[in-house]
C-alpha cells in the first residue's frame, strides 16, 4: 500500500505534531498536503526542497513579501470546490451554487495568477482564468456572485419584464414556467461551456492548494530554524538533530532539549544505554527526519544528509498485528519478517528497531537480536538497533548513550530535578565499559536503599 502523508500523520506522532503546527490558509491546503505521496525519486525530492527554498527567498525580500501577503489574502478566501468539479467532470448540469463556487474560485485564481507574475520562477504557475470568468460574468463586473443574468438571453430579459408587469395570476404562472424552462436551458449551456475548462479549473485549484502548502512549509522553517537536508547516496548524517515535540514540551517547562548527532551507514548500528537514556526518542527522531525529508520538508537539525529509501520499517508499534490477536512479541516477529523480506529483495529500507525481543527471555532474545543484526549486516541495510542485551557478538557499528553525568556529585546527593540536567544523550563509541546508569538513576529517585545495595553486590559478584 502506497504511503502518503495522511497515513504518516495518523501513525507517527512526530509527523502529526509538525503538520498540526503548520499554518494553512484554507482547508484545501491541508487536504492537499495530507494527500502527498512518500517521494522516493531524489530528483522529485530536490524539486520539492527547491520550491520551499524559493518561497523562503520570497519571504526574505521585502518587495516579494508584499506580493506573497496579497496572494495569502486571496488563498484565505478559497472554498472547497471538489464536489462542483466532480459534477462538472460527470457532465451534470450545474446548480447556481456550483456556478457561484466556480466563478468565485476563478476570480481568486486569476488574482493569484496576476500577482505571481511578479515573483521570479514562481512555482506552481497557474493558468489564466479570464475565459472561465467570461462564461459566468457576462456583465464583466468581476464580482463573486452568480445568477442567470438577463444578458444570457434577450428572451429571458423580455419574459422577466412581462412577469413584473403582469397582474393576472394565471398569466404570471405561465410566464414564470417559461422563465424556469429557459433558465434550465441556460444552465445546461453554461455547464457545457465550462466542461471545456474543467482541467484548467482543477489544475488551478490544486496549484492554489499546493501554494498554500509551500507557504505553510516555508513559514514553519523560518519560525523553527529548520535546515534543508542534502540528498546523499551512501550515508545519512544528522548533526545536532532534535525531536520537535519534545522540545515543545521541555520549553514549556523552561528546559532545553539536547540535540544529538548520528550517522547511519549501510551497516547496522547498535546503540546501548540505560532506560531514560533517550534511545527511543533518537529512533523516533531519525524516523521523523526520514519522513519529513521524503515528503519535501526541511529538518530539525543543524546539518542533515539523508539517503532516500523506499520505505521505513520500525517496531515502535504494530497495531494492525495486535488488533489481529497477536501479542506484542508476536507483532514484533511479524515486523522482523517484514524487515528480512524487504532486505532480501534488495530494497533500500531504513530499519529502526527499539529494544527488539525485549519481551522474551534473555537467552532467546539475545539470539534473535544477534540473528537480525547478522542479516542486516549481510544485506548492507541502513539500520539502527537499540538493546539492553549483553552478548551481542554480531558485526555492527557499536555506540552507546553517554548517560548520567553528575559532575562529581554522588547520585544520592542529587535530586530528581537534576535528572534532565545530568543526562547526556550524546552517542559515543561503545568500548564495552557499561556505566551503572540504571542503579545511579534509582539512587537519585530515592528508591529503597536495600534494593540498590543488593543490586550493586550482584554486579560485583558477576565481575
Amino acid at each position: 500500500m502506497e504511503l502518503n502523508l495522511h497515513k504518516a500523520y495518523q501513525s507517527v506522532e512526530g509527523v502529526k505534531f509538525i503538520i498540526d503546527h503548520h499554518e494553512f490558509l484554507c482547508s484545501a491546503g491541508k487536504k492537499f498536503a495530507l494527500n502527498q505521496k512518500f517521494i522516493t525519486n531524489p530528483d522529485k525530492i530536490k524539486e520539492e526542497l527547491d520550491t520551499v527554498d524559493l518561497f523562503l527567498h520570497y519571504r526574505k525580500d521585502p518587495e516579494f513579501l508584499k506580493i506573497l501577503k496579497k496572494i495569502k489574502l486571496q488563498i484565505h478566501q478559497v472554498n472547497e470546490i471538489n464536489y462542483s468539479l466532480e459534477r462538472l467532470k460527470g457532465r451534470v448540469t450545474l446548480t447556481d451554487i456550483d456556478f457561484f463556487e466556480i466563478k468565485r474560485f476563478a476570480i481568486i485564481a486569476n488574482q493569484i495568477y496576476n500577482l505571481s507574475k511578479n515573483l521570479p520562477n514562481y512555482k506552481p504557475q497557474l493558468e489564466e482564468s479570464s475565459d472561465i470568468i467570461k462564461v459566468l460574468d457576462p456583465n464583466n463586473l468581476n464580482v463573486a456572485d452568480f445568477y442567470i443574468y438577463d444578458e444570457y438571453s434577450p428572451e429571458i430579459a423580455k419574459l422577466r419584464k412581462q412577469l413584473s408587469e403582469a397582474t393576472d395570476e394565471e398569466a404570471k404562472a405561465k410566464i414564470y414556467s417559461e422563465i424556469v424552462q429557459l433558465e434550465n436551458s441556460i444552465r445546461e449551456d453554461l455547464s457545457r461551456q465550462l466542461y471545456e475548462h474543467h482541467d484548467t479549473i482543477k489544475q488551478n485549484f490544486e496549484k492554489v492548494a499546493y501554494t498554500d502548502f509551500v507557504l505553510a512549509k516555508s513559514k514553519y522553517v523560518l519560525l523553527n530554524d529548520f535546515v534543508r537536508p542534502v540528498i546523499s547516496d551512501d550515508k545519512t548524517v544528522l548533526e545536532s538533530v532534535y525531536y520537535p515535540h519534545l522540545k515543545h514540551i521541555l520549553n514549556k517547562q523552561n528546559k532545553e532539549v539536547q540535540p544529538v548527532s548520528v550517522k547511519i551507514e549501510n551497516k547496522p548500528t547498535l546503540i546501548t544505554g540505560a532506560n531514560m537514556g533517550g534511545k527511543t526518542v533518537l529512533l523516533k527522531t531519525v524516523q521523523l527526519c526520514q519522513y519529513l525529508f521524503q515528503f519535501g520538508f526541511f529538518i530539525p537539525a543543524k546539518h542533515a544528509e539523508i539517503v532516500p529509501v523506499e520505505t521505513v520499517i520500525s517496531n515502535f508499534s504494530d497495531t494492525q498485528s495486535i488488533e489481529k490477536g497477536l501479542s506484542s512479541f508476536g507483532a514484533e516477529l511479524v515486523t522482523f519478517d517484514k524487515v528480512i523480506k524487504a532486505i532480501r529483495k534488495n530494497k533500500k529500507v531504513l530499519i529502526l528497531l527499539d529494544e527488539p525481543a525485549s519481551t522474551t527471555n534473555p537467552i532467546e532474545g539475545t539470539a534473535l537480536v544477534n540473528s537480525i543484526i547478522n542479516l542486516l549486516d549481510k544485506y548492507k541495510a541502513y539500520s539502527i538497533v537499540t538493546t539492553h542485551f549483553s552478548g551481542i557478538v554480531s558485526n555492527c557499528i557499536r555506540l552507546r548513550v553517554v548517560g548520567l553525568n553528575t559532575d562529581g556529585k554522588e547520585p544520592q546527593d542529587c535530586s530528581v530535578a537534576d535528572l534532565n540536567k545530568f543526562m547526556d544523550y550524546s552517542l559515543i563509541k561503545d568500548d564495552g565499559d557499561t556505566p551503572l546508569d540504571a542503579i545511579n538513576i534509582a539512587e537519585i529517585l530515592k528508591i529503597d536503599e536495600e534494593l540498590i545495595k543488593k543490586a550493586k553486590q550482584h554486579i560485583k559478584t558477576k565481575d
